[in-house]
């Protein structure tokens, strides 16, 4: 989880001798996001077309996270509202 700056080393004895699942998913690399910005500055992406939800910083497990979990939800992106 996170973003890497060098290449993560895992020591796959410990994972095995301890039982755990290690799951991956494919992220993006790190350069995308300042070019995502000047793509959006530039009007070239609209975010707000991607945003199909947005609930409150208590509601983000249960209305957030858990909502996107679900096989059978319909939402791409939800905003979690964070109070300043």
């Amino acid at each position: 989880m996170g973003i890497f700056v060098n290449p993560p080393r895992v020591d796959m004895r410990l994972l095995v001798s301890k039982a755990v699942t290690l799951t991956t998913s494919w992220g993006f690399p790190i350069t995308i996001g300042p070019r995502v910005v000047q793509m959006i500055a530039a009007g070239q992406v609209q975010p707000e077309r991607i945003i199909t939800g947005r609930v409150t910083m208590a509601d983000a497990i249960a209305r957030g996270f858990d909502t996107l979990a679900r096989p059978d939800q319909d939402h791409l992106k939800v905003l979690i509202a964070v109070a300043a």
